[in-house]
């Protein structure tokens, strides 16, 4: 919908004003923290293998326990989708 008036509009000076002031305090953090840094990085990079079993080299026996997971708490939760099309 790019004729529906927008209530806001930042242009180009917010968003780089943000990425600016994010750039000098992360290169704060980095010089004053290096040890705290590093764990951080080490947490997040810990998530690669993980990343790379369950979503590029995804098995079809992960999809099944996947879907079979995803079931199970859409019954526990009470959130099953509706497939009633009557109120469409």
């Amino acid at each position: 919908m790019p004729d529906v008036p927008r209530p806001f509009n930042a242009g180009l000076v917010a968003p780089i004003v943000f990425i600016i002031a994010m750039s000098v305090l992360t290169l704060i953090n980095i010089i004053y923290n290096p040890f705290d840094i590093l764990v951080g990085m080490l947490i997040l990079l810990s998530g690669l293998p993980i990343y790379w079993i369950f979503v590029v080299n995804r098995s079809t026996s992960v999809d099944k326990f996947s879907q079979t997971i995803t079931i199970y708490l859409q019954k526990l939760f009470l959130v099953v989708p509706d497939t009633n099309k009557q109120h469409d």
